[in-house]
């Protein structure tokens, strides 16, 4: 492929990601968003793939770049936009879940939650399906996932709605 076409390749996956990433925004419940963030990063994992074979052409049209750096900035608004929403309905889930304040953080693929230690018997004390859906999304998740107990919670606090 030549440059023009690995460009077009790279705008076409920007879209692709924008439509997951509206998928998310559109979930009508945890497990929708989980699988449009899903989607989200198997097309990140196409991009990379675009953007190594990327590294070995030369580019010396200018409107090329352009294009290239216009459908980068579009990229990165986009998941910076699903990262906040993500970390909004785990929050508002997990806040639920544990019936106590909660924030929660996504950073370098690592999912952490921040829970109020005014409340904090109920991770001694968990109930069994709260547990159950705890390890169901860490097994999604994976190892990048773990939960605070804290005196002080950082960033956005979502409360439990009943």
């Amino acid at each position: 492929m030549d440059a023009k076409e690995l460009i077009e390749r790279f705008e076409a996956l920007v879209d692709r990601h924008a439509m997951a990433a509206a998928r998310v925004f559109a979930a009508a419940s945890v497990e929708e968003a989980m699988d449009g963030a899903v989607e989200a990063l198997e097309i990140i994992e196409e991009m990379m793939d675009v953007l190594e074979k990327l590294e070995g052409v030369k580019m010396h049209d200018p409107e090329l770049g352009a294009r290239f750096f216009y459908a980068l900035h579009r990229f990165m608004r986009a998941e910076g936009d699903l990262i906040a929403q993500l970390e909004e309905i785990f929050g508002q889930t997990l806040a639920n879940l544990f019936d106590a304040p909660v924030s929660v953080e996504l950073e370098d693929g690592h999912f952490t939650a921040y829970v109020a230690r005014t409340k904090s018997r109920i991770a001694i004390d968990m109930p069994e399906d709260v547990r159950a859906e705890l390890e169901e999304l860490g097994l999604e998740l994976g190892k990048n996932f773990s939960i605070v107990i804290t005196d002080v919670l950082p960033g956005t606090i979502f409360y439990p709605q009943k």
